[in-house]
């Protein structure tokens, strides 16, 4: 549904959505619905609010169709009293089981549940002719669960040779929240009716965080429970975990033309991630292009009647990321339990995950030659780019030597390091064309073609050949 008013617009829907697998006990149902309101309070101020809602709810067949159509294909699915043979395979060593088993809902479930919520109001200002404020809050709520119950009597408790092993249920629960702030200041200007001037900052500020929770019991004493009740169960296993993040950005940019013919843009950000070390928490990435619309050009007017742009651009500006799990780059403990002696002593050790106090930002230093050209009324339209790239101190979670210990018995102990440089160079070629433009009918064609060779340069600690 849609309407509104000169000042006022908003928008609303609901959607729902049942599907059913080839399989029984595999379905998913999706409801969802979304808002948008516009409203203009005053010819300088204007509010809205963007909002979408989804929740899923699915179960989850138990199936293993690849090692079913490798199997012998001799045998019976039910016995001669009706009832379902666990192992239908004619062939007594046969580790192949009966999948129709699990269709049984008091012997097998899976079931996920997933709530999403995203929330974004926004203010927009203009007090001054050419200048514009926006501020915009986002909020992204998460909200999933999986429950799991492989009871006696099921594909589980058969492969566990009919014991308690398989009789296991596990719940878990994860929850998010990523929260965004954005603020946006331009101001558009023209001096002597030839140079214009756009100038632009914005501040950006994100809070991203995760709560997980997860039980599992096993030897569940009657297939009733399913997961309710797990602390009944013979062996029981909780985890619980937390991480979270912040980022903030800052950026200048400022935009010139002149007679709309030669172009100016230069702009420079700088950002700050929590997940890196203190004395790398910040970076700056400063970022440049030129360009000239040839096509403007007076010596260019006796090509005007087939050609409809020419535009010559080049640009550099680095980039950068910290894609790290949070909380890598700072050391900790955690707490465990060993078994001497027969009896439990709790034990320390550093997390699995050795903090590198020297890790920087990952740093990609761009280049960009580009042609736009229009032909024949916008019927023709080509774009080429061609590029490089190199990329400095690109980050990897590298296995630490096991002389210097292990984090278990069958895991190593892990670093982040900026392991190495790289260089990506290539070209891209598009080719759009409106062939045919009728009142009832339309042809276009668009042709691609890319080419990029990327290649190591040098890694940490070792001089280029």
């Amino acid at each position: 549904v849609a309407g509104g008013t000169e000042n006022t617009k908003a928008y609303f829907s609901l959607n729902f959505s049942n599907e059913d697998g080839q399989f029984a006990q595999d379905s998913y149902k999706l409801y969802s619905s979304k808002i948008r309101v516009d409203h203009k309070i005053k010819k300088w101020m204007k509010v809205g609010i963007d909002a979408q809602l989804s929740y899923v709810h699915q179960n989850k067949a138990d199936s293993d169709l690849q090692t079913l159509m490798a199997s012998n294909p001799l045998g019976s699915l039910y016995n001669e009293d009706g009832s379902i043979n666990p192992q239908p395979v004619a062939d007594p060593s046969s580790t192949v089981y009966n999948y129709l088993l699990n269709e049984d809902k008091s012997l097998y479930r899976n079931q996920a549940q997933n709530l999403k919520v995203y929330y974004n109001p926004y203010l927009e200002i203009t007090p001054l002719k050419g200048l514009t404020f926006i501020t915009r809050a986002g909020a992204n709520l998460g909200y999933s669960r999986s429950n799991t119950f492989t009871g006696e009597g099921s594909v589980q408790w058969y492969k566990a040779n009919q014991t308690a092993d398989g009789i296991k249920a596990q719940v878990k629960d994860n929850r998010s929240y990523n929260y965004k702030w954005e603020n946006i200041v331009t101001y558009n200007f023209n001096i002597a009716k030839i140079h214009e001037f756009t100038l632009t900052g914005v501040s950006t500020w994100n809070h991203n965080q995760t709560d997980n929770t997860e039980m599992t019991g096993t030897g569940i004493a009657n297939n009733k429970y399913l997961w309710e009740g797990l602390e009944k169960a013979a062996v029981q296993k909780n985890s619980s975990s937390y991480t979270m993040s912040k980022g903030v950005g800052l950026v200048g940019r400022i935009n010139y033309s002149l007679l709309g013919r030669y172009l100016l843009s230069a702009s420079i950000r700088r950002d700050g991630s929590s997940r890196l070390a203190k004395d790398h928490k910040w970076s700056n990435f400063p970022a440049v292009s030129l360009g000239w619309r040839i096509s403007d050009e007076k010596f260019m007017e006796s090509t005007r009647n087939w050609l409809d742009n020419l535009k010559i651009r080049v640009g550099y500006g680095i980039s950068g990321t910290a894609s790290i799990d949070p909380y890598s780059s700072s050391s900790s403990l955690e707490s465990g339990w060993l078994t001497l002696g027969g009896e439990k002593t709790q034990i320390y050790n550093l997390t699995k995950i050795i903090a590198n106090p020297e890790l920087t930002w990952e740093r990609s230093k761009n280049t960009n030659i580009g042609i736009d050209a229009s032909f024949l009324n916008n019927r023709i339209n080509v774009t080429l780019d061609m590029y490089k790239t190199k990329t400095e101190g690109v980050i990897w979670k590298k296995s630490l030597p096991v002389v210097n210990g292990s984090y278990s018995s069958k895991e190593q102990y892990l670093t982040n390091i900026n392991l190495c440089e790289t260089k990506n160079k290539g070209l891209e070629l598009a080719l759009n064309t409106r062939n045919i433009e009728t009142k009832n009918f339309q042809w276009t064609s668009a042709l691609t073609f890319a080419y990029n060779k990327e290649e190591i340069t040098k890694l940490t600690g070792t001089a280029n050949d």
